[in-house]
């Protein structure tokens, strides 16, 4: 009867959280683009600007929603795109990855890297380091999960 009743609401439940899913995304999305605009153009948000602590405490809240759902996958891909892929865009280019040398040679590639890491860290740091700490599970969450080791694999940089 438990599971007659379950199957009954199973679309509805799936319906719904398809609209949380949803609603979290945007507002993901939308957070870690104006942390973009703010970082481009500083002037703009003078007077509208949320504390970085009040950023953070949101986002951790929306990264809770996602691991929460087990849709951690979708955070990832919403942060690289977002996030992270501007900051490649505008690093990576052929002159700075070959550096000097013949092309294909890739001389540049580690100091690429290099900048790429500290740009990420500078700008993301704080939000990458809320994240790993977010993931440690205690043990009793991790038997609910079936995580191994306690602890979720969560790669916000390449989403992969």
């Amino acid at each position: 009867e438990k599971a007659q009743f379950m199957m009954k609401l199973a679309p509805r439940i799936r319906k719904l959280e398809r609209g949380v899913i949803q609603i979290i995304s945007k507002e993901l999305e939308r957070i870690l683009q104006d942390r973009v605009k703010k970082n481009k153009e500083p002037s703009s948000f003078v007077g509208t600007r949320r504390s970085i602590e009040e950023e953070l405490l949101i986002l951790g809240y929306l990264f809770r929603s996602f691991a929460l759902l087990g849709k951690g996958s979708e955070a990832e891909l919403i942060f690289a795109r977002v996030a992270i892929m501007p900051i490649v865009r505008s690093k990576v280019t052929l002159g700075k990855l070959d550096e000097g040398g013949s092309r294909g040679e890739c001389a540049g590639l580690f100091c690429l890297l290099e900048d790429l890491a500290c740009s990420i860290k500078d700008l993301w740091g704080d939000v990458l380091s809320l994240v790993e700490e977010m993931f440690q599970l205690d043990a009793g969450v991790a038997d609910l999960c079936s995580v191994e080791d306690n602890h979720i694999e969560v790669d916000l940089v390449t989403a992969g």
